[in-house]
């Protein structure tokens, strides 16, 4: 959606010594995982070569607020010191996670831009610690479909050598025929060169690199309790939704707390780069507007 957020903070940042929590007995992890930035020694300003923020970038820095989601550009990695991820030096190119996400991140890159891949967009790799050990009961096997074991990059010549060369001949010269023609060519014949390519490829991977079955676990599929019927599914969805007003609410009247309104326009601007959308301006205005009336 091209969104572009500067460096706007990404988190609710919040005092443990505000009168706020004092008064309601609150406890801030409730409502932030941001001290994880802290524990785990990461700024918790992002660096970013975009100073440009627009309205798509401000509804992403309050989607990240509202779900206690972190942008991992500008700040883990080899990207710490932070790349463009478009031309015109713009970010635009995303990685966001959690806070157990970003704990388990081994390293994020952004590499430099290759119109083989896109147009106007630079890959982003992100590569995580994972522990493929586990306890507990077996895993209970059933039907499936055998998949291309994962890549190994010392196989790649072997790749190269198993790539049939008579269909990729032939695959190169029906694709001949259609740029010397290209009245002639329906998204029929693009899609059915796109398969060729993509067999090619597959049927080489699978003889260099083999196949395996992946086991189906199932340990954690548990039926619904017979006394969890709808009533209580309702419950349950509507206490969620509870939930997450109440947190919204509760910022935004923190917000206002410590943001006096001076002018209207220099309000609405405060919202807008702290990354409030307007259901929530008009919300501040109305509360503030009973509250002085009361």
């Amino acid at each position: 959606m091209n969104a572009r957020t500067g460096i706007l903070p990404d988190y609710v940042d919040l005092n443990a010594n505000d009168d706020f929590f004092e008064q309601n007995v609150l406890d801030i992890s409730e409502f932030t995982d941001v001290t994880i930035l802290d524990d785990m020694g990461l700024s918790r300003l992002r660096n970013s070569p975009d100073t440009v923020i627009n309205s798509f970038g401000r509804k992403l820095i309050s989607f990240c607020k509202d779900n206690n989601l972190f942008i991992f550009n500008g700040r883990v990695g080899k990207d710490k010191i932070g790349m463009s991820t478009s031309k015109n030096n713009s970010v635009i190119d995303y990685v966001v996670g959690t806070s157990l996400l970003l704990q388990i991140v081994h390293d994020f890159e952004i590499f430099e831009f290759n119109k083989l891949y896109s147009d106007v967009h630079s890959p982003l790799a992100l590569t995580l610690r994972l522990n493929d050990s586990f306890s507990g009961k077996k895993s209970t096997n059933k039907k499936s479909f055998p998949r291309i074991k994962p890549w190994k990059q010392e196989k790649s010549e072997l790749f190269k050598s198993n790539i049939d060369q008579e269909k990729l001949a032939s695959l190169h010269s029906n694709l001949l025929d259609a740029i010397s023609d290209t009245e002639t060519v329906v998204k029929y014949d693009i899609d059915t060169f796109i398969q060729e390519v993509t067999s090619i490829l597959l049927q080489s991977a699978e003889q260099t690199l083999g196949t395996q079955r992946p086991v189906i676990d199932t340990r954690n599929c548990q039926e619904s309790k017979l006394w969890f019927n709808g009533d209580c599914k309702k419950s349950r969805r509507d206490y969620r939704k509870a939930k997450r007003l109440y947190k919204k609410h509760w910022r935004a009247r923190l917000f206002l707390l410590n943001k006096p309104m001076s002018t209207l326009k220099e309000f609405k601007r405060d919202c807008l780069d702290n990354g409030f959308g307007l259901e929530h301006i008009q919300l501040l205005l109305r509360d503030n507007k009973e509250d002085s009336q009361s």
